[in-house]
C-alpha cells in the first residue's frame, strides 16, 4: 500500500502559473466594470435605436419633444449596394414634420433670382440648422447649402421608425409586404423574395462574399495573432 506521501507526490509541486496574465485579467475586469458603470450612468442607450440628430439629441425627447422625426440632409448618401441604410454620412436634424413636396436648392435660387418667387417664400422651403433663419441671411441659397447650413433638397417623405424616408420607398415596401402576406408564403420563401436567400447555400454565398471584401484585414490580423502567440510561447 502506498503511503500518503507517495500517493500525492507531485501535487505539492503545483503552483499558480501565468501570474502576470492573471493580474492583467483582473485589471481588465476592473476597467471594464468602470467603463460599464460610466456608460450606464452618463450614456444614453436609447440613442442607439431611437431617431437622433447629428448632435446626439433624441428626436421627440426633452427640448426636441415637438420635433419627433429625423430628417437626412442628403438621403442619397444613405444608399448602399444592399439598399437603404439608416446609418449614413450626412447631417441629420430633428423636425416637427416630414417634407410633403420636392424642392431643389438650385431651382429655388433660380426662381428667387428671376423674381419668379419671393425670397421669403423660397427660403421658407429650406430645411436649415437649428436657430438659423435663411430669410434674414444675405448669402445665396447655393452658398447656404455649400456652407452646410441648409439641406440641398427635400423629398416628399413619410415617417418610418421615427425617420423621414421617401414616400416612394415606403409605398414600395408596403406593397411588397402586402403581396408576400397575401400569398401565404413560408419563411424560406419570404427570405427568398425579400433578401434573395432561399437556402443554406445562399447564406454561405453571402457570407463568403462578405469575407472576400475584408480578406486583406483578416490576413493581417491572422499574421499578427500568430506572431503574438509565438512571442508569448518562446519569450
Amino acid at each position: 500500500m502506498t503511503s500518503d506521501t507517495t500517493r500525492f507526490v507531485g501535487y505539492k509541486q503545483r503552483h499558480c502559473t501565468d501570474i502576470f496574465c492573471l493580474i492583467l485579467f483582473i485589471i481588465f475586469i476592473i476597467i471594464y466594470g468602470f467603463i460599464s458603470i460610466l456608460a450606464i450612468s452618463q450614456g444614453n442607450p436609447a440613442s442607439l435605436i431611437q431617431a437622433s440628430d447629428s448632435f446626439g439629441n433624441i428626436c421627440g425627447k426633452n427640448e426636441f419633444k415637438s420635433k419627433p422625426y429625423q430628417l437626412y440632409y442628403d438621403i442619397s448618401k444613405c444608399l448602399t449596394g444592399g439598399g437603404l441604410s439608416l446609418v449614413c454620412p450626412t447631417t441629420k436634424l430633428c423636425v416637427s414634420s416630414c417634407p410633403q413636396q420636392y424642392s431643389d436648392y438650385q431651382a429655388l435660387q433660380t426662381m428667387e433670382l428671376g423674381n419668379i418667387l419671393s425670397k421669403n417664400y423660397t427660403r421658407q422651403q429650406l430645411v436649415c440648422m437649428y436657430g438659423f433663419n435663411p430669410v434674414n441671411d444675405h448669402r445665396t441659397i447655393i452658398e447656404l447649402v455649400n456652407d452646410g447650413l441648409c439641406a440641398p433638397y427635400t423629398i416628399e417623405s413619410e415617417p418610418f421608425l421615427g425617420r423621414c424616408l421617401p414616400s416612394a420607398v415606403i409605398n414600395l415596401f408596403e406593397d411588397e409586404s402586402q403581396q408576400i402576406f397575401q400569398q401565404n408564403l413560408s419563411v424560406a420563401q419570404i427570405n427568398t423574395q425579400m433578401f434573395g436567400i432561399g437556402s443554406m447555400a445562399d447564406v454561405s454565398r453571402v457570407v463568403l462574399a462578405d469575407l472576400g471584401k475584408i480578406k486583406e484585414s483578416l490576413a493581417l490580423f491572422s499574421v499578427v495573432a500568430c506572431a503574438l502567440t509565438l512571442l508569448y510561447m518562446f519569450a
